[in-house]
């Protein structure tokens, strides 16, 4: 029995070894090729006879290989497509509102400054300052950002934090 287990193992390598020391080579469409039997190049499988273009086409692919091989097209798998059925995510409720209804979205209380110069009440009515709240509850106005839609705040790539 472990005879014919390394006989099987030394005939599986020696059928590797050849197929990984194929002869690579280039098509003359610039693709990856290989160096096989003509017999097995799909590109030249036909029943009819080879018309006087397909015939040089074969001669070129020849003169990229040793023997009596052809550079051929390496074969490339088909990607089976996957189908995932729509998943939508699970509705959850917020403890609270995060923006604040549209009537009093914009509204302001006072005037501020921005880059050094006042700012007036509805002049700047869809920024959104944003807060961050830490694992015991601190919390910080750090960053901001415009309102895109009632759902959706616009900011910056860095006022993401790592663990989100």
């Amino acid at each position: 029995m472990a005879f014919r287990l390394k006989f099987a193992f030394f005939l599986l390598s020696l059928y590797l070894t050849h197929y990984v020391r194929a002869e690579s080579c280039e098509t003359e469409d610039y693709d990856d090729g290989v160096c096989i039997a003509l017999q097995k190049c799909d590109a030249f499988k036909q029943t009819g006879e080879l018309s006087d273009g397909q015939r040089n086409l074969l001669r070129r692919e020849q003169e990229k290989c040793s023997g009596s091989l052809v550079c051929c097209k390496r074969k490339v798998r088909q990607k089976v497509p996957r189908s995932f059925e729509d998943i939508k995510p699970a509705k959850t409720k917020a403890q609270h509102s995060l923006l604040p209804s549209q009537d009093n979205c914009g509204a302001d209380s006072a005037d501020r400054i921005y880059n050094g110069n006042v700012t007036y009440l509805d002049q700047f009515p869809w920024l959104a300052v944003i807060k961050y709240i830490d694992k015991d509850e601190n919390e910080a106005f750090r960053c901001g950002g415009s309102l895109i839609n009632n759902r959706y705040v616009l900011t910056a790539a860095h006022c993401i934090e790592d663990s989100m």
